[in-house]
């Protein structure tokens, strides 16, 4: 697929007019209003399966990117500081990593991989191992993320993304980012605007629309269907050679050409049972005025997708 056309000031930031809303489908059935958000039980097991495929091109304009597929588990629990909300124990049950770059292919299965020693082993299994106590706040919002168990720092690649203990935070984040404040019904719609930090000093604007376009049957499962559209922008900061004795590095913008997916919320069990998005960035140097010089800019086109396999009493 051709890369997407590269934006320019006019068109690279959110501004009022970016979240625009999809087309509603015809003979929408009417509900009455009610509260969607979801909801961590105490005392219950969630698992979710994450299939995240990224894909760009090298210096060389050789394509490249990464697939990588993640089993989570989160343990439901009371907050023993006695505040409203829910502690997550966290962890990844399997991974699987596919990396492409110049022409060649790596690859990693977690359930498979229990003899191999070399560096990407070593450096995905580093990660493999450590679990998250995650806090969610009464709003839904994660409060605190800490991390425990083992692991060796010592075997993870300067700079490379860790694969395990940050995917694990996002999606607690991701799950309960985006539905409104208010009860709502079909054809209801809602934005959201904010910022927050990504992983070593990077950062990230979205500006989103949303659409409730009613209940559906998914997966025999009874849903409501949520739809959204909308823009990021942010920085993330340039890897250096060598973490422990690079300078600070410097950080480069990205900005999206168009993010849009849907999702299926489950009322009964209060949870995502879908979640799939798919994004466009370029990320380089943009210049104050006009529009970036040929080259100057890397394209990126990611597509996720949330799957919730069950919820059991936790063991």
């Amino acid at each position: 697929r051709e890369p997407p056309p590269q934006p320019n000031r006019r068109n690279g930031a959110p501004d009022p007019g970016a979240a625009g809303l999809l087309p509603l489908p015809a003979n929408l059935a009417r509900t009455k209003p009610e509260p969607i958000r979801p909801e961590f039980q105490p005392g219950l097991t969630y698992r979710f399966t994450v299939r995240t495929e990224l894909q760009t091109r090298g210096p060389t304009g050789a394509p490249g990117g990464f697939v990588l597929e993640q089993q989570a588990r989160f343990d439901a629990k009371i907050r023993s500081d006695g505040k409203a909300g829910i502690l997550l124990k966290a962890r990844t049950e399997r991974l699987d990593l596919s990396l492409a770059a110049d022409g060649k292919k790596i690859g990693f299965e977690s359930l498979a991989a229990a003899g191999r020693s070399d560096p990407l082993a070593r450096h995905l299994r580093a990660s493999l191992n450590r679990s998250l106590d995650i806090v969610i706040d009464a709003k839904g919002a994660v409060e605190s993320v800490s991390e425990s168990g083992p692991g060796n720092d010592d075997d993870l690649f300067p700079g490379a993304p860790r694969f395990g203990p940050d995917e694990l935070a996002a999606l607690a984040e991701s799950l309960q980012q985006g539905f409104p404040d208010r009860p709502v019904g079909p054809d209801d719609t809602w934005s959201r605007r904010g910022s927050r930090s990504l992983p070593v000093q990077g950062t990230v604007s979205f500006d989103l629309g949303y659409r409730h376009l009613g209940p559906t049957l998914f997966e025999g499962q009874n849903c409501i269907a949520v739809e959204f559209q909308g823009a990021l922008v942010g920085t993330l900061p340039e890897p250096g050679p060598d973490a422990a004795e690079a300078p600070a590095p410097a950080a480069r913008e990205f900005r999206s050409s168009g993010l849009s997916g849907r999702l299926h919320y489950d009322a009964l069990d209060k949870m995502v049972r879908h979640l799939e998005q798919t994004f466009d960035l370029w990320v380089g140097d943009f210049p104050e005025e006009g529009d970036p010089a040929p080259g100057a800019l890397v394209p990126l086109r990611e597509r996720t997708v949330v799957r919730l396999l069950h919820i059991v009493a936790t063991p």
